[in-house]
């Protein structure tokens, strides 16, 4: 389809957001936008509208396009489900906004089998890409990304990967990708599928973004700390309907106190026999230990707020790869605390 005479006249030829544009479509009927803007900041469009055949419009503000659907009053249990974990992480990412180190170790712990070198020149989706961290990672090996996220938290994004001329972003929900199935080379989601009431049907959306010969990533939780998800799941019964600048507070507690009386200890031992016992023994150690303080505060938010939380196998996200029609599928373990799932869509 020929692009709309507007797009042509208001964005730079060439930029991401002008690629995402071409790549947007309506989230309800899958039909392509016109694009109207209404203001422009050097080659961009800052505020503006999409417009679709059917009648339905979806604004363009702070140069994210927002394609959500309407959830404000839930019409079933999932509704709200969905409804309600959208509230907490976008309170969490803008809480915690800061991308305070580096997460380039854990950007590729994440997606398991692959090279930076795997990212240059090819584009991809960020499904869930929260406050923007991931993204960074796969733009710095020279990929041409989209963040996608369902929150608020899509503002912590724009401030912390506005640097980047190789990221654009969009606001909606990743059961219903306002993005024109099949236009990526690869596609992840990390830490998100496992939040959604049915993580099938989101992976399933991811998939159907991916064209033929693709990559798809997956990282999830793990089921194999039964009591730790029992105690867990216990405790969050309560703290999932405490009010988030409660729970906030409660979270940085949490995180200093196991920064301080846990986490530094763990890092004053000296390499050798007693730190890899303890680190075998208490594997959260070891993860935890490299990270700066709001890394832990803002994971505790995660552990005590989100409304859903499944913990999977690997034989069910193997599964999934089978049901989506995927081949080369692969499991891998990242401690055990979480699975990742690469595979590969026919060509």
């Amino acid at each position: 389809m020929n692009q709309p005479s507007h797009l042509q006249t208001t964005v730079t030829p060439g930029s991401m957001q002008g690629e995402l544009f071409r790549l947007i479509v309506c989230p309800a009927c899958a039909q392509p936008l016109e694009l109207r803007p209404t203001r422009q900041d050097n080659g961009t469009v800052a505020e503006g509208e999409l417009r679709c055949p059917c009648g339905r419009a979806y604004p363009i503000r702070g140069g994210i396009p927002r394609l959500l659907p309407d959830y404000s009053a839930p019409q079933s249990r999932e509704d709200h489900l969905k409804l309600w974990t959208q509230k907490q992480f976008g309170f969490q990412w803008t809480a915690f906004h800061e991308i305070s180190c580096d997460f380039w170790d854990n950007f590729f712990i994440s997606l398991g089998p692959v090279s930076p070198e795997f990212f240059q020149g090819k584009i991809g989706l960020d499904a869930g890409c929260g406050f923007g961290r991931h993204l960074i990672q796969a733009a710095r090996c020279g990929a041409r990304m989209v963040g996608l996220d369902y929150s608020r938290a899509i503002e912590s994004s724009a401030k912390n990967t506005k640097e980047y001329p190789n990221i654009a972003l969009v606001q909606g929900d990743l059961e219903r990708m306002p993005l024109r199935p099949g236009s990526f080379d690869f596609a992840y989601s990390i830490g998100v599928l496992h939040h959604l009431p049915d993580p099938f049907v989101g992976f399933a959306s991811v998939v159907r973004q991916v064209r033929p010969g693709g990559s798809v990533f997956a990282w999830c939780y793990s089921d194999q700390r039964r009591w730790s998800i029992f105690l867990l799941s216990a405790v969050r019964f309560f703290t999932t309907r405490l009010p988030r600048p409660l729970l906030r507070g409660i979270s940085i507690g949490f995180g200093v106190s196991e920064w301080v009386l846990v986490l530094t200890p763990f890092r004053w031992l000296p390499k050798g026999r007693l730190k890899e016992i303890v680190a075998r023994h208490f594997p959260r150690l070891a993860v935890y230990a490299p990270y700066p303080l709001q890394v832990v505060c803002a994971d505790w938010f995660d552990r005590l707020a989100a409304p859903v939380r499944h913990y999977l196998s690997a034989r069910q996200l193997e599964e999934w790869g089978r049901r989506a029609g995927l081949q080369n599928i692969r499991v891998t373990p990242t401690g055990v605390y979480g699975w990742t799932l690469y595979a590969e869509k026919p060509i």
